[in-house]
């Protein structure tokens, strides 16, 4: 009886240990008025807190929780005449506009995180932010993007977001 804890132990650990984690947290971080309008600027940081490099994107519409249909919705549907897999595939793209929900992916390595601040001027409470999450910021492993081989293409150097901020509006 006691191997079979110990086994059952050492694979919980295991699964454990190789999990997807990201802490988010969101606070308001200021307001203030400009042309008689009131904004609020809101933070969320995304800490990768896993042992794996995590790739994570905005989509356009409702996150799929499955990752496997996360990536084919993001990285294979058509948007507009041509997907984000065709662009990186191509080989003839030479320079990608970042679009969020179309072609902003960006990597947070262990121990790394990533801030995006919204600034708006409605007002919205943080149970919209906290929807927002839910819904449109996928976060995936970027070893679950390997059998794609799309991080073997020179565009996929381009197609990442360099900066560890970002700033969102809505007006």
């Amino acid at each position: 009886m006691r191997p079979l804890i110990f086994l059952f132990l050492m694979i919980v650990s295991v699964s454990k240990l190789n999990a997807q984690s990201v802490d988010m947290n969101i606070k308001l971080y200021t307001s203030y008025y400009y042309n008689n309008d009131r904004y609020n600027i809101r933070e969320l940081t995304l800490t990768n807190l896993s042992i794996d490099t995590l790739i994570v994107w905005i989509t356009d519409s409702i996150k799929n929780h499955n990752e496997t249909q996360s990536i084919y919705d993001y990285f294979f549907k058509q948007k507009g005449d041509i997907s984000l897999s065709n662009i990186i595939y191509d080989g003839n793209v030479s320079e990608v506009l970042t679009v969020i929900g179309a072609t902003f992916i960006k990597e947070i390595p262990p121990d790394n995180a990533f801030t995006i601040f919204f600034i708006d001027s409605c007002n919205k409470n943080d149970d919209y932010y906290l929807e927002f999450v839910k819904n449109k910021i996928v976060s995936i492993k970027k070893s679950s993007l390997r059998p794609f081989n799309f991080t073997n293409f020179p565009i996929w150097h381009q197609l990442l977001f360099s900066n560890d901020t970002i700033i969102l509006s809505n007006k």
